[in-house]
C-alpha cells in the first residue's frame, strides 16, 4: 500500500508465523528469465530457511534447474515442477523450441520431483496422465471458481485457487 510502513515478510518470518500449523507450498521463481541454470543463491537461501522447519512443506518451480538445485541442497524437502501448455505466444521471450521441450516435462525424474503443478486449462494433456499413472501427485493452477475447481479435481489432487472461498471439508 502506498505510504505504508508495511513490508513483505521474509521467508524466515513467514515460517515463524506459520510454525508448522498448515502445509506450505513455496514457489521458487525463475531467476534466469530463460529457464536456464541459476547461480543457486535463491535455492540455497530457501534450503537454509527450511533446514529446521518442523512443518509440512514442499517447493516447486517452473525452472527445472531450480528444482534440481533444491534436490541437492534440501533432499528431504518434497519438490515439484510447475508446468504449462507452454504456448509460445504466452511465454515470450522463451524460444519456441524451449517451450516445446518444457511442455513434455522431461526433467521430472532427473529432479527427483514427486509432483507437478500444471496449468488448469491444459490438465487433459497426455503427459499429465502419464505422470499421474507413474504415481506423481498432480496439482493445478490457477482456479478462479468452484465450478472450475470441480472440473479440475477430476484430474488434479489439489488446486491453487484465488478469488473465492474454498470449500471446507466435511
Amino acid at each position: 500500500m502506498k505510504d505504508s510502513t508495511d513490508t513483505i515478510p521474509t521467508l524466515a518470518e513467514v515460517l515463524r508465523l506459520i510454525a508448522g500449523q498448515v502445509p506450505l507450498l513455496i514457489e521458487i521463481k525463475d531467476q534466469s528469465q530463460a529457464m536456464t541454470d541459476t547461480d543457486a543463491r535463491l535455492e540455497a537461501a530457501t534450503a537454509a530457511a527450511l533446514a529446521d522447519y518442523p512443518g509440512p512443506v514442499a517447493v516447486m518451480s517452473f525452472n527445472p534447474a531450480s528444482v534440481a538445485h533444491m534436490a541437492r541442497l534440501a533432499p528431504k524437502v518434497a519438490r515439484g515442477i510447475t508446468t504449462s501448455a507452454y504456448d509460445p505466444g504466452d511465454w515470450s521471450p522463451l524460444p519456441e523450441a524451449l517451450c516445446d521441450h518444457l511442455r513434455d516435462v522431461p526433467d521430472y525424474d532427473r529432479t527427483g520431483a514427486s509432483f507437478i503443478s500444471h496449468e488448469a486449462a491444459d490438465l487433459a494433456r497426455p503427459r499429465v496422465a502419464a505422470l499421474k499413472a507413474k504415481g506423481a501427485a498432480v496439482l493445478c493452477w490457477t482456479i478462479r471458481s468452484p465450478e472450475a475447481e470441480a472440473k479440475a479435481r477430476r484430474i488434479a489432487h489439489n488446486v491453487t485457487f484465488e478469488g473465492y472461498l474454498a470449500a471446507v471439508p466435511a
